[in-house]
């Protein structure tokens, strides 16, 4: 079975500057994690500056989970 990627988008905010800002990563299935005792998302990004860095995310902040 083919590894199954994954894009996770997070809600618009405003940053120091006034402007709008919103993260997102890619990564695959075996990297993805849901903490639902402790509400996050726990992954480990596999392209751009973070990746292979370990990122938790509360669910509150999520915008998009849609597979690539």
């Amino acid at each position: 079975m083919p590894d199954r990627k994954y894009i996770i988008k997070t809600k618009c905010r405003k940053d120091e500057s006034g402007n709008i800002k919103s993260e997102s990563w890619v990564t695959t299935s075996k990297l993805l994690e849901l903490e639902g005792h402790s509400h996050y998302i726990v992954f480990y990004p596999t392209d751009g500056e973070d990746a292979g860095k370990k990122h938790y995310v509360p669910l509150a902040n999520i915008h998009v989970v849609k597979e690539m």
